[in-house]
């Protein structure tokens, strides 16, 4: 991981996603992940990860023309050149026909494959432009004869999308469900303002109520603690304010999450992760037996999540005396399957 921390370091962006994504190829745990990546390059293919295609991953590899494809794949039979693009335009103005150009000059021998990573409604607008490129080669009118005369020239030429990968890679693994999350806040999201939201820029109602809102969470902290919960120290970012609360089987966050509150309707949530568990608590059967107290699984984000209902104009203590309630339900959840485990375990089954 720590290797993994120095690749993104000062990163962002493009580049970011971009070693990100690299990490994931490169990584052995991430193998199954990895095969259904190149089913997107390779649909008619058997599923094969990095190490049994026998792949070297490179980012940011310079060719002898300048060119700097943002991935390099590159194995005895393939060659594949992944340009990851959200809004930038192509440098140089022909990027992409020069590595189209570059494929065809230094790999003669292998099946070579030009991709772009780009999201949805990015899509046209880029092939559009791929296009323009290209017509210092050829006339080509339309995106079918672009792609056909790549695939003359032995160049598969792909698009693939963000949304693509998401679809296959819902997960409840913490580091791809963080960059799915970054990539759909920052690109995905649109800034365009309906008629509505921009008569709410003119009033105070909805700063107003942020302000509520992060500071309930303070307020619920303070009544936690002076009730003698164990709570730690509040952490923050653009989309959520939190802190956890410690408990003999782990720890659950208490959160402002903006995802939520955009997904079901209700800013508090209570959040738990397999990863705050103890060991001795992280049963196989969690998601029936947590269930049972009221929390479902987000499949998006990848942990479990209970909705704080703010129905009283108490916020903090009424969503207290929420929590409280649901902390208990939690602890007798989790003794009553630690007990049944461990008659389990005695009675040798």
């Amino acid at each position: 991981m720590d290797f993994f921390l120095e690749r993104i370091d000062g990163l962002s962006s493009e580049d970011l996603t971009t070693e990100i994504l690299s990490f994931f190829l490169d990584s052995p745990s991430y193998a199954p992940y990895q095969r259904l990546f190149y089913s997107l390059i390779f649909p008619n293919q058997d599923l094969r990860n990095t190490e049994e295609r026998q792949y070297d991953i490179t980012t940011q590899r310079v060719f002898e023309g300048a060119e700097r494809p943002d991935l390099v794949i590159e194995g005895e039979e393939e060659i594949i050149f992944i340009e990851n693009k959200f809004y930038a335009s192509f440098s140089g103005g022909n990027q992409m026909y020069a590595y189209f150009s570059r494929l065809i000059n230094n790999f003669k021998d292998k099946n070579k494959h030009l991709i772009l990573l780009t999201i949805k409604d990015r899509k046209e607008l880029y092939i559009k432009d791929i296009r323009s490129q290209f017509n210092q080669e050829a006339s080509l009118l339309t995106s079918e004869e672009l792609f056909e005369f790549c695939s003359n020239n032995e160049v598969k030429l792909k698009v693939i999308t963000w949304e693509d990968i998401f679809k296959l890679f819902d997960t409840s693994d913490i580091l791809i469900a963080n960059l799915t999350e970054y990539i759909r806040n920052k690109y995905l999201t649109s800034t365009i303002l309906k008629k509505e939201e921009l008569a709410m820029l003119q009033n105070q109602d909805v700063p107003v109520l942020l302000n509520k809102l992060w500071a309930g969470i303070d307020k619920i902290k303070d009544i936690l603690s002076s009730d003698g919960y164990s709570v730690t120290r509040t952490s923050q970012s653009r989309i959520f304010y939190a802190f956890r609360v410690e408990r003999a089987w782990g720890m659950v966050w208490v959160t402002f999450d903006h995802y939520c509150w955009l997904n079901y309707n209700t800013p508090y949530v209570l959040q738990l992760r397999n990863e705050m568990l103890k060991e001795s608590y992280q049963f196989a059967d969690l998601e029936f037996r947590i269930s049972k107290v009221g929390f479902i699984y987000d499949k998006t984000q990848g942990y479990y999540i209970f909705l704080i209902k703010i129905t009283e104009a108490d916020l903090a203590g009424s969503a207290s005396e929420i929590i409280k309630e649901k902390l208990e339900q939690l602890d007798e959840m989790f003794e009553t399957a630690k007990g049944q485990s461990r008659n389990l375990t005695d009675r040798g089954m």
